[in-house]
């Protein structure tokens, strides 16, 4: 697929809602988060500014989505969502507003794929929860697959990023943001095989890890 010109990225209609009601929640995004990035390599800043590349995080909550959108606050980022979460009437006109890519878990199909592929083409991110749910424990969990099988598709490198939980709500909100990874840098041939696939889903938590442990 034909990339987007600058233009078109920046004035994309389809993503007028999104940034509209992006806009009206900044100030109050801004002070009650009060956001402190911690960035392992500073010069990652710069390539965040502009490329198009997905989003890995941690998932401690429903606010996660501001937390990143927070962060990065600069771009438009649709993110990947369970499609179960659409069956409310209220969600699904707000993720639906926002943009949000649905997934079947228990059905998955390429269109879900095709979607984060067309949103990097088209100049923007895609944030991804590999942990596929709500870690309930404060214990990192295993992430999927499916971030990897994305990541290959839109030919996208992968920001990780970690969120910690607060403990008290007027506490800073700190979050740590890694290096950029190519997932093609960890596959052999021209296909990747099912275990190099499970291989860098692996390494991504245990990069997930690393960040957490920043934070200690």
């Amino acid at each position: 697929m034909k990339k987007k010109s600058k233009f078109l990225q920046i004035f994309d209609v389809s993503m007028f809602l999104y940034d509209f009601l992006k806009l009206l929640a900044v100030p109050s995004v801004i002070i009650f988060n009060r956001l402190k990035r911690y960035y392992i390599d500073k010069n990652v800043k710069k390539d965040l500014r502009r490329k198009p590349y997905l989003i890995t995080c941690n998932h401690t909550g429903y606010l996660d989505v501001i937390i990143v959108s927070n962060t990065f606050w600069n771009r438009r980022i649709r993110y990947v969502a369970t499609k179960a979460l659409f069956s409310n009437w209220f969600r699904n006109l707000m993720f639906k507003i926002f943009r949000c890519i649905p997934i079947d878990k228990d059905n998955v199909s390429m269109a879900s794929f095709k979607e984060v592929k067309k949103t990097i083409d088209s100049g923007h991110c895609v944030g991804v929860f590999p942990e596929g749910t709500i870690e309930r424990t404060g214990e990192l969990m295993q992430f999927k697959s499916g971030v990897v099988l994305m990541a290959i598709m839109s030919k996208a490198p992968i920001v990780p990023m970690y969120i910690e939980k607060r403990t008290k709500w007027y506490k800073r909100q700190r979050v740590v943001i890694g290096t950029l990874i190519n997932v093609k840098d960890y596959i052999s041939g021209p296909v990747a095989t099912m275990d190099e696939i499970n291989n860098i889903a692996k390494m991504l938590f245990e990069k997930e890890q690393e960040l957490k442990n920043k934070l200690n």
